[in-house]
């Protein structure tokens, strides 16, 4: 009896409509979970190549100062 309950809840879990966003809410809502990811790691990304263009720029005056 336990396994014939168990077989129906996954027949009815497969054949459930799933929502395709991911995300809190609604979809078409607010930004989805996905969307702020990728604006985070775009900002950081951006961050470090800020850093890493100023080292270089120090790197040349220095070299320039020797």
């Amino acid at each position: 009896m336990i396994f014939r309950a168990l077989f129906w809840i996954a027949v009815v879990a497969l054949l459930m409509p799933h929502e395709p966003d991911l995300g809190f809410g609604r979809p078409g809502g607010a930004p989805s979970l996905i969307d702020r990811i990728k604006q985070t790691g775009i900002h950081r990304l951006a961050e470090v190549k800020a850093e890493l263009d100023a080292a270089v720029a120090d790197r040349k005056r220095d070299s320039r100062g020797s």
